[in-house]
């Protein structure tokens, strides 16, 4: 017979609606019955307590009840004396007395005294009749017995001290106190119970008050996994739910516009590879068929793809450093650069292509500028981006500036144009990766050679945060905009 293996059912977590009730109904259950216990303790204390010192004031009255001659409970007839005690008991159906002259002579017994019980009695009332110094007028257990004595005296003379003639007891068991504290008890479990039951609803309601945020929450996530991109948390409960929707709502927006950007970059990756290519083919192909023969017009089709090939490679050498710098596997090689020289030498580079567009190219450095210990390669790739998109958005007959100044500890690169500037909603994107600034439908036009994706200005920022240092921008449209890229003058890149 073949085996079957069958695996164990995987467990499913209990729910959070369910583990919130149930930890809130059992701390309040445990709260309560922790009260519960400690006020059934206090409450039989206080009975037997109470019952003690009732005793206690009726020994009292007992022997003062004839004034000075408290020995009138000895001394009178037995039926006076049976009537006396009876009377005084008659509301303490449970309590007994025990009437001792002062050779420790039983005179009274109260009836209803259990004879087993009237041997300790009697031991315990002659050794406080024996010993009177060493008794204090107070209540005491003795066999499940709650007693109190008091010695009779009399004066036999208005000089001389009292002098003990006998020895009343009062005793009584306990269930006189045990009958009020079970019927205080009672009433206290009582109320433990119906606040056992509010504190149940009250954690159900409690546990529904957290957790539903935090449901509708799981089924708007579902609902974005399936494609309801549209779909968002309305903002409920305490201060860290809330809070919590409010992120929840931001990190899709976020990656759906992440999303969006990746597509985009797709769309206009492929479309920067399908102009140069179309092209390169064609002349390539136009230069293999024998189709162009004057050697001119081959020198100015040669320059073309030479042209487009160079635009390849900036495209593919953008994504590529982006790629590397946001996973943090970029290298920075440091070296000595003097500031002067290297702006000096961007101008000249640049100046032809200034010149050939009727734009100008001025270079304003302050004396004195310092050498400064960094990546010279990464921070004259920046600032070539930074010069080139200047020449890409400034119009005929403007004007870029390259600038560079000295602070406390620091040096200031500046990349300044007049041309049509940054509307300042864009501002704080121009630092993201495939973002691109639009006019109405129309992409802003590019200057021949360029990737035109978005990844210039983020490779910027990576860069001079990689070199330690700090890019801002300021713009006004129709005026200009200046990048202004800080870098410390102390400490090296990192």
């Amino acid at each position: 017979m073949k085996r079957q293996n069958s695996s164990p059912r995987k467990r499913q977590p209990q729910r959070l609606y369910t583990q919130i009730a149930i930890t809130f109904a059992v701390i309040g259950f445990i709260a309560i019955a922790l009260n519960a216990v400690l006020v059934g303790a206090l409450l039989k204390e206080y009975f037997v307590e109470r019952q003690g010192n009732q005793m206690i004031m009726q020994t009292q009255a007992l022997s003062q009840c004839c004034g000075e001659d408290a020995a009138f409970l000895l001394h009178t007839t037995p039926q006076t004396r049976t009537s006396l005690l009876e009377a005084a008991l008659a509301d303490s159906p449970h309590r007994y007395a025990l009437l001792l002259d002062e050779h420790g002579n039983l005179v009274y017994a109260s009836p209803q005294l259990a004879q087993n019980q009237l041997p300790t009695l009697l031991e315990h009332a002659r050794s406080d009749l024996a010993h009177p110094g060493s008794s204090n007028q107070s209540w005491t257990w003795l066999n499940d017995q709650l007693i109190t004595d008091t010695p009779l005296t009399t004066a036999r003379d208005a000089n001389q001290p009292h002098t003990i003639v006998g020895e009343l007891l009062l005793g009584e068991n306990q269930s006189l106190a045990t009958t009020n504290w079970r019927r205080s008890l009672g009433l206290v479990m009582f109320a433990a119970g119906i606040a056992v039951v509010l504190v149940f609803f009250g954690a159900v309601i409690a546990a529904q008050r957290l957790a539903h945020p935090l449901h509708t929450m799981t089924l708007t996530a579902q609902a974005i996994a399936k494609g309801e991109y549209q779909r968002r948390v309305t903002p409920a409960g305490p201060y860290e739910l809330h809070t919590l929707s409010l992120s929840f709502n931001h990190m899709v927006d976020t990656a759906l516009e992440q999303q969006q950007a990746e597509r985009d970059l797709i769309a206009n990756v492929s479309h920067e590879l399908a102009a140069p290519l179309s092209l390169i083919r064609g002349y390539a192909e136009a230069l293999l068929d024998g189709i162009i023969n004057d050697n001119a017009q081959r020198l100015r089709v040669l320059r073309t793809i030479s042209a487009e090939a160079t635009r390849l490679g900036r495209l593919s050498g953008d994504l590529l450093d982006l790629a590397m710098l946001e996973t943090g596997q970029s290298t920075i090689y440091l070296e000595s650069v003097p500031i002067a020289e290297l702006l000096t030498a961007l101008h000249d580079r640049f100046l032809p292509y200034a010149q050939q567009n009727n734009m100008q190219i001025h270079l304003d450095l302050v004396p004195n500028l310092p050498t400064i210990t960094t990546d010279g390669s990464r921070l004259e790739q920046v600032l070539v981006n930074l010069i080139t998109n200047a020449l890409r958005y400034t119009p005929p007959g403007g004007t870029i500036t390259i600038k560079a100044t000295t602070g406390h500890r620091e040096v200031c690169l500046m990349v300044v144009d007049t041309g049509k500037g940054i509307p300042a909603d864009a501002l704080s994107h121009i630092w993201e990766r495939f973002y691109r600034i639009h006019e109405g439908n129309q992409p802003r036009e590019k200057i021949k050679g360029s990737a035109g994706v978005g990844l210039g200005l983020a490779v910027c920022h990576n860069i001079v945060t990689l070199l330690g240092g700090r890019i801002d921008v300021t713009s006004t449209v129709g005026e200009g905009t200046t990048f202004i890229i800080h870098l410390s003058t102390t400490t090296h890149a990192g």
